[in-house]
Formats: structure tokens, C-alpha cells, sequence
């Protein structure tokens, strides 16, 4: 069964596949070759990272918390996108989205945060509490992060919480978290039929990441 994530403590060093035709909101592919590649998602419990290892392990892509709700900003962020450049990875945000202040002042939070960031990865909102109101604010949000910017949107979930979310939500590219191995396939729901990143593993290690 589906683990139910523990909320920011969920993305500590979590292994991540990527469908590179996804991986851009400009370029398809951004100068990775594969069709499938590893990333990692990280955010302020991992504190600052050695991206040079995370590199040199084998990793291609980075996502890192951006914001959270209407007031955080993530205090590691900038310098870790910086770094990660630095490094050759591929990078993109994620907002965590909570149901406790106005999806479209969290919207503008984190169009704030990443505006003038390199995004090579479309950014993403992360919709994994609140279920009573996931679906309105998950639609609330990206409609207002759309009037700010040309950029695409990504929807992270787990594969229990999709029975949450509004169908109208298929147009926008799914990152699942689903730590089913076998079969490695995204379970059948009502809103999605493929999916542009798997989160596979809740309990990954990656050389450069101390969380």
C-alpha cells in the first residue's frame, strides 16, 4: 500500500524518476539524453548540500522547496539553486500547498521565490493536505501562478490522495509518489494516465545530502 507522507519530512532525499519530455516547460530534453533519468527533492531539513557529489552519484535533476503556505520562504533555496547550477544539475521548485491562507497569495509567494531562478524543470505544487479543500485550491493556485507567469505547472500527489483531486486537473503533468515497486506503473485512477515523475522510495540515500 501507499505510504501517507509526513509533510516536508516526506521529501528528505527521496529518489525520483523523471520522463524527460516533461522535464522543460521551453526545451524537452534541456540537454539530458535519456528518456528516463534520477533526481532528488530536497528541502530546508536537508539544509545545504554538496551538489558536486549528489552529481558525481549519478543524479541529473534537482527539485527544492521553494515556499510553503502564504509566509515561508525556503532559507537555503537560493543558495542551493545556485550551487546546483554550478554543479551541472538540472533544477526546479516545488510550493507546499496548505489549505490555511488563499491559494492565490501562496501562488504569488512562490512566483516571487522563483521568478528569477533558473527553472529548468517546470515548478511544481505539492498537494498532500487539506483534502476537503486540495482540489479547489490545487485549481485556485495554478490558475493565479498562470496569470504571473508562461510557465507550465507540475502536480506532485501521492497515489491516495488523487481520489481528492478535481479530473480537470489531468491537463497538467503529474509527479506521483507511489513507493509500489512491482508492478513499477502508475494505479489506475480517475484523473491520470501517465505520469512525468515517480517518487519510488521514501528512504533513499545520496551521497552530498546529510538529512
Amino acid at each position: 500500500n501507499d505510504t501517507v507522507p509526513d509533510i516536508d519530512k516526506y521529501f528528505e532525499n527521496q529518489n525520483v524518476s523523471i520522463d524527460t519530455s516533461e522535464c522543460n516547460f521551453k526545451s524537452k530534453t534541456h540537454g539530458i539524453s535519456e528518456p528516463v533519468f534520477n533526481g532528488i527533492d530536497i528541502s530546508n531539513y536537508d539544509g545545504y548540500v554538496d551538489f558536486n557529489a549528489v552529481k558525481q552519484s549519478g543524479i541529473k535533476a534537482v527539485y527544492m522547496k521553494a515556499s510553503e503556505s502564504n509566509y515561508f520562504i525556503d532559507p537555503y533555496a537560493s543558495e542551493n539553486s545556485i550551487n546546483a547550477k554550478k554543479a551541472g544539475l538540472k533544477v526546479g521548485y516545488y510550493h507546499y500547498l496548505t489549505g490555511s491562507s488563499s491559494p492565490e497569495e501562496q501562488a504569488r509567494l512562490f512566483y516571487n521565490c522563483i521568478k528569477d531562478k533558473p527553472n529548468d524543470l517546470k515548478p511544481c505544487v505539492d498537494v498532500e493536505s487539506s483534502p476537503e479543500t486540495a482540489s479547489d485550491y490545487t485549481i485556485r493556485f495554478i490558475n493565479e501562478f498562470k496569470k504571473l507567469s508562461d510557465m507550465d505547472v507540475v502536480v506532485y500527489t501521492y497515489s491516495n490522495f488523487i481520489p481528492n483531486l478535481d479530473p480537470s486537473l489531468s491537463q497538467y503533468t503529474l509527479w506521483e509518489a507511489n513507493y509500489n515497486k512491482n508492478p513499477f506503473v502508475l494505479p489506475s485512477n480517475a484523473i491520470w494516465t501517465n505520469r512525468a515523475g515517480h517518487q519510488y522510495s521514501s528512504t533513499g540515500t545520496v551521497p552530498g545530502v546529510n538529512a
